[in-house]
């Protein structure tokens, strides 16, 4: 039986599915061992980076990836800013933004982008974990603590 839901997902389907995204990770499920590509493309409307920004710069906002530095630089090619890095063997989890000078930029409010690790489709042991572990990074303080 065909619900309301189904009709309207097939309807809207069209219309999201050549929708661009500002930035890609592949694989979309990546395993130790394998090698991570993330790419920027600043020709994507809504982007606090600007299209000519001189340098765009991947920055672990927290990372069990302990085998690489904390930024690192992208390079442009074809009017994309790309970079790639192997995910090591005891790799688990880790959340990035990317950034030009002052400019920042991330998937929403509160929300950085986000590199599970996985091992035949299924997060690796502690992903869950590290994931737990990164809110603090992504949310910060709440608003009405007092500052200390």
């Amino acid at each position: 039986m065909v619900t309301i839901n189904k009709i309207l997902v097939l309807l809207l389907l069209p219309l999201f599915a050549g929708a661009q995204q500002r930035v890609t990770i592949q694989p979309a499920m990546p395993e130790r061992g394998q090698t991570v590509t993330v790419t920027f493309d600043p020709s994507v409307p809504g982007s606090p980076i600007p299209a000519n920004a001189s340098s765009v710069t991947l920055n672990f906002t927290y990372s069990n990836f302990y085998d690489l530095p904390w930024k690192i630089k992208m390079d442009k090619k074809d009017g994309k800013w790309t970079t790639s890095f192997k995910l090591a063997k005891f790799a688990a989890f880790a959340t990035f933004t990317l950034i030009s000078g002052d400019s920042v930029e991330k998937p929403g409010p509160g929300k950085h982008y986000e590199v599970p690790v996985y091992e035949n489709g299924k997060p690796v042991e502690n992903g869950n974990l590290y994931k737990g572990y990164s809110l603090g990074a992504q949310l910060g303080k709440s608003p009405v603590l007092a500052a200390s």
